[in-house]
């Protein structure tokens, strides 16, 4: 380049303040005394600003020690002062080759600031905590290890993650950062939130700790998947969470032409990896060239990304009967009957004793078998007690308890005394409910005959109940107001699937369950009634009662009146998935001041108790209650935003009782048209969406546009920004469509270029305001948040490079200030 024109260099005023100007002491402690010294050669710099307040500028200069600065000084040695007010992120544009720039500073008295060294000087700490738990604050090094980091997780969590993988030093914008990433295992339910703060040092000196989710774990696989045999019509529904090998067999051997069914069935994984079934064949009982099984459905299977297949693994064959005759087919008739056979690599051995054949026998002797006459009991209930006690009375026992064993099933019994004819052990209230198999196992000898005594093990039982006063639900009333029920005992399944409850004969809608604990909605029957019985089945995985335990006179009341409900519903029934306000009117005798929260439950089916309500439970959106009003009979709320669905009102009282109102209230966010449906790659194109259900607050609404996945935009969606809003109309400006994927030439994927899309979905999700492009993402992928249906015939929008504008050449290449230039 031919060298550049500046004019002629002019000199420097003098500064308007004193050379030697005394600054503030610096907020460092000591060890770092305050000094003054000369500014040297500058080797870093950048723009400050002329606003008249005092800024801030660390800089490194030539030697290696610190400065600090002040003062709005700087200048080019011979031109114009050229300090302006800029914005600190945007990055700087580097000088044009060969470009040589004299920069002259002038000398003021400036404190010395610490420049820190790693073999001398102390290390810089940041905090991780769970939120609102600062007794769990662990200090991690700025520069900390991934190892380091994970102990420092483990010790405030209590849990061991996966894995931390520590990155090496990066430049993120004008930053430089260190970078952790944490893997949760997928057991741990839920993945635990954090809370990162910087140290008291690190915030001095302006250093950040930043914490985002990367991405959030998949949901588990539930649910059944449907499969039939070839092209036959038949199907059967496998169940991937109760359903063992011995019932996927019998259940594919109940379709057409397969009625001998698989020889063998063999089942892996989890809900959380996936499953694998390897089903086997017999070509004798199913001979000739079989279709492969065919997957008919997965509507029934919940899930993220779902998917099924059938592979084949391998053909069955018959060749085996064509092969050489096994020798064991070949072997002589014994000359002593019970005379054991040893294989060695699948050679059979002969018996050589010279004490003769006799002497290679086992038999099977009754006076060697230890026998069991009696049990104490065959029923084993605890009701409150924690363990039950069982005698055993036979002959053959060793009287050493440490050399005997009894089991029912795999449970072991602990055995408190034993004798040669009778063993007395217990089990604990932990023992699964049942008909349990009782084995007896004397060493030296063997089991103990028979060994097919049952016993049957009775854990469940209820303790109490709570509230003692539910609500009869009359015939006049148009909707009911359903109790939340919490049943308080031992010995019930943690699947919800296997437990019925039903209190005065009406089932309920078992929402919760533990070991020891059910909570439930009751219905009610219409009528008042005292005492009412509260049953609690076990059932096993086939559907078979287990275990049962029923709690008479138990003081649980059903009330028509004198009883808290919800009489009405006084907000509508229709409303925008940016939220509402419910308002509730309460029954007479109830207190609306009682009510310490109001909510929303998604997709609960009255009528449907027993189908599985936990699901649309784990939905329940509870109220933050900061508007949270109540008159005289009546209370209100704002809700969040709403996901669109069903929803039945739900009330918190202060008393802990909950009630749930079968009112139904509509929730929806939909799009009915969008216009242009394609615009420039540049951005700054208008684009309007019709629709219902939007925030009036346009930071609320999130618009997303969905183009191709690239290192650019990992999530497959970018950003349309709202200008405007109401409650049935949005305009948003979408932003430039510059995109890059990262290659070994370009590692980093800074080279992003302009690239048309195909047609994206474009979604509007309801968010809180004033929220940066990463917490929108957030926003975006959580799915408890309200977003938009497309009610439209089309809801996409294209970067289109037929509706961008181009550049092709410019003239003149280089101009001096004034000149005209002209784009073409």
């Amino acid at each position: 380049l031919p060298p550049p024109s500046y004019p002629p260099a002019a000199p420097l005023p003098p500064p308007s303040y004193p050379a030697d100007a005394p600054l503030p002491p610096p907020s460092y402690p000591p060890p770092y005394p305050s000094t003054s010294s000369s500014m040297r050669r500058a080797l870093l710099a950048d723009f400050l600003d002329n606003d008249g307040t005092e800024d801030t500028f660390i800089g490194v200069d030539s030697w290696g020690s610190s400065f600090r600065q002040t003062e709005d000084f700087w200048e080019f040695q011979g031109s114009r002062k050229v300090l302006q007010e800029s914005n600190s992120s945007d990055p700087l544009s580097p000088p044009p080759a060969n470009l040589s720039i004299q920069v002259s500073v002038e000398a003021v008295s400036v404190p010395q600031l610490p420049v820190l060294n790693p073999n001398q000087d102390p290390v810089l700490f940041w905090g991780l905590m769970l939120p609102g738990r600062p007794e769990t604050l662990q200090q991690v090094p700025y520069n900390a290890t991934g190892s380091t980091v994970r102990g420092a997780l483990r010790d405030a969590t209590g849990s061991d993650p996966n894995a931390v993988i520590s990155s090496s030093t990066f430049r993120a914008g004008g930053y430089m950062a260190t970078q952790w990433t944490v893997a949760w295992n997928w057991w741990d339910d839920p993945a635990y939130e954090l809370q990162v703060v910087p140290g008291q040092e690190m915030g001095q000196l302006g250093h950040k700790v930043i914490l985002q989710t990367v991405a959030n774990r998949s949901t588990p696989i539930t649910g059944s998947i449907e499969m039939a045999f070839g092209t036959g019509c038949g199907t059967v529904k496998i169940d991937l969470d109760n359903d063992g090998p011995l019932m996927v067999a019998e259940k594919l051997g109940s379709l057409q032409s397969l009625e001998g069914g698989p020889l063998k069935v063999y089942k892996s994984g989890n809900a959380r990896v996936g499953y694998d079934f390897t089903i086997r064949f017999d070509p004798v009982t199913t001979p000739g060239n079989l279709p492969l099984l065919r997957v008919a459905g997965i509507d029934d299977m919940t899930g993220d990304n779902l998917q099924a297949h059938v592979t084949l693994q391998s053909n069955g064959s018959t060749d085996i009967f064509l092969g050489p005759i096994p020798t064991e087919l070949l072997r002589l008739p014994v000359s002593t009957p019970n005379t054991l056979g040893v294989q060695i690599n699948s050679i059979p051995t002969a018996c050589t004793s010279p004490d003769g054949p006799g002497s290679c026998t086992f038999a099977y002797d009754e006076g060697s078998t230890p026998s069991i006459t009696s049990l104490s009991t065959t029923t084993l209930q605890f009701e409150s007690a924690t363990t039950a006690e069982l005698t055993i009375t036979g002959e053959g026992f060793n009287a050493d308890p440490s050399l005997n064993r009894v089991m029912l099933d795999a449970t072991p019994c602990n055995i408190t005394a034993a004798s040669t004819t009778s063993i007395t052990c217990f089990i604990t209230d932990k023992t699964p409910g049942g008909t349990r198999e009782l084995s007896v196992y004397v060493d030296n000898l063997g089991f103990a005959a028979p060994n097919n005594q049952e016993v049957q093990v009775k854990t469940a039982f209820v303790s109490d109940v709570s509230p003692k006063v539910l609500h009869a639900n009359g015939e006049s009333a148009q909707y009911s107001t359903f109790t939340m029920v919490m049943v308080v005992g031992k010995g019930f399944d943690p699947n919800c699937t296997r437990n019925v409850l039903s209190i005065g004969g009406q089932t309920c809608g078992i929402v919760a369950c533990s070991t020891s604990s059910i909570t439930a909605l009751f219905p009610g029957n219409g009528t008042s009634a005292d005492n009412l019985d509260v049953t609690v089945m076990v059932m096993d995985k086939r559907g078979e009662v287990r275990d049962m335990y029923t709690l008479a006179d138990s003081g649980v009341h059903q009330r028509e009146d004198e009883v808290t409900s919800i009489a009405a519903l006084l907000s509508p029934s229709q409303v925008s998935g940016a939220g509402t306000t419910l308002m509730l009117q309460l029954s007479p005798n109830a207190s609306a001041n009682s009510v310490v929260g109001l909510g929303l439950w998604p997709d609960l089916d009255p009528e449907m108790l027993d189908g599985g309500i936990w699901e649309s439970y784990s939905g329940l959106l509870k109220f933050r209650g900061d508007d949270l009003y109540a008159s005289e009979d009546a209370v209100m709320d704002s809700s969040p935003s709403l996901p669109n669905a069903v929803y039945r009102p739900v009330v918190f009282m202060e008393d802990g009782t909950t009630l749930v109102y079968t009112a139904p209230i509509t929730a929806r966010t939909a799009i009915t048209s969008l216009s242009p449906a394609a615009g420039s790659i540049g951005g700054r194109t208008m684009l309007t969406i019709a629709g219902t259900g939007f925030s009036e607050v346009p930071d609320e609404n999130v618009v997303v546009i969905g183009v191709p996945t690239s290192t650019t935009f990992l999530n497959g969606v970018i950003l349309c920004d709202v200008t405007e809003a109401s409650a049935t109309q949005l305009t948003c400006v979408t932003r430039p469509h510059l995109a890059a994927q990262a290659s070994a030439n370009d590692p980093m994927a800074r080279n992003t270029m302009p690239a048309p899309t195909p047609p994206g979905d474009v979604q509007v999700v309801l968010c809180d305001a004033g929220l940066n492009d990463v917490l929108k993402f957030e926003c975006w992928s959580d799915s408890e948040n309200g977003r938009s249906a497309c009610e439209a015939s089309v809801c996409t929008f294209e970067y289109a490079d037929s509706l961008t504008p181009k550049v092709g050449s410019i003239s003149p290449a280089r101009a001096l200030v004034g000149q005209e230039v002209t784009i073409s």
